[in-house]
């Protein structure tokens, strides 16, 4: 992966961001030159060079001003050699605020630990709720509930479409749903159908309707009701009839955490029964779309 493009991908540098690093890469500018060569308006550049300042990523010399960035590959190495002290400060110090209030909470932050203990946690009680980025379901730890079915929501993110095909492809989908980057609420069926729609056109409709197969397939076989969720709700959440498990991975890392108190759990209930009565429905809106866009 470049480098640059790791900057987009891990730390959600802008559009205009990268174009200048693209820019001074090849050797210092002023203002100027850089506006024509990058693209990035005159209205909007001196801001965007002034973020890249504070980063760490460029530096400004002489009058006229010249910028320059070189070298590139060392001074990113630096931002994410900072950024990851940074995060693991906060991170330490939020751990020390959970377990100062809430001591009825178990916190794992060690990638192996998580794996042995998750499924002690969300064992002996009936699944209520599931939510999850993507489509790794542990499918073997969710038994068909005999009142209703595992309300699963799933994420609505290009990140976690499978990326094996060719860049042009990956490129025209991320140029059909940069949308959803900043989607902060629910998902309505509109939005859900312009997701269908990017995919099948990014990959062709033979690979969407597999998707499909694969996704109805683990309803019918485990009894999941899914709903579409934005991608900004928290990466991994389990809410059973004992237990809340929250995880979350950043950089590599895991912050997990369990929580037995009634009242929480109770809590969580409450707020995900709202969420999923005013989420989209997978299987409702795929029809739809499905019978409205019908194979040529």
């Amino acid at each position: 992966m470049d480098i640059i493009e790791r900057l987009r991908q891990e730390f959600h540098f802008n559009e205009n961001e990268l174009k200048l690093l693209q820019v001074l890469r090849d050797g210092s500018s002023d203002v100027k030159s850089l506006s024509q060569k990058s693209l990035v308006p005159m209205g909007r550049i001196y801001a965007v060079l002034q973020d890249l300042e504070r980063k760490g990523l460029v530096v400004k010399n002489g009058h006229p001003a010249k910028y320059t960035c070189y070298p590139l590959e060392d001074r990113i190495v630096e931002f994410i050699n900072r950024e990851a002290e940074q995060f693991q400060r906060k991170k330490e110090a939020l751990l020390a605020d959970l377990k100062s209030s809430h001591p009825q909470m178990q916190i794992i932050t060690d990638m192996a630990e998580y794996k042995n203990a998750y499924f002690d946690w969300i064992s002996g009680g009936e699944f209520i709720y599931f939510v999850q980025v993507g489509y790794s379901l542990p499918l073997q730890f969710f038994p068909r509930s005999e009142t209703e079915a595992v309300k699963v929501f799933r994420a609505l993110n290009p990140d976690y479409i499978p990326m094996k095909e060719k860049r042009e492809s990956r490129q025209q989908l991320w140029g059909h749903m940069r949308a959803f980057k900043n989607e902060k609420h629910l998902i309505d069926a509109s939005t859900f159908h312009h997701y269908l729609e990017s995919v099948d056109k990014a990959f062709g409709r033979d690979y969407l309707l597999e998707r499909i197969r694969d996704t109805k397939r683990l309803m019918d076989l485990y009894g999941f009701e899914i709903r579409i969720r934005p991608a900004l709700i928290a990466s991994r959440v389990v809410i059973t009839s004992k237990t809340v498990v929250l995880s979350t991975f950043l950089n590599n890392q895991i912050i997990a955490m369990k929580v037995d108190s009634p009242q929480t759990i109770h809590e969580y209930k409450k707020l995900f029964e709202e969420l999923f009565s005013q989420s989209t429905s997978w299987e409702r809106d795929t029809n739809a779309w499905l019978a409205a866009h019908p194979v040529k």
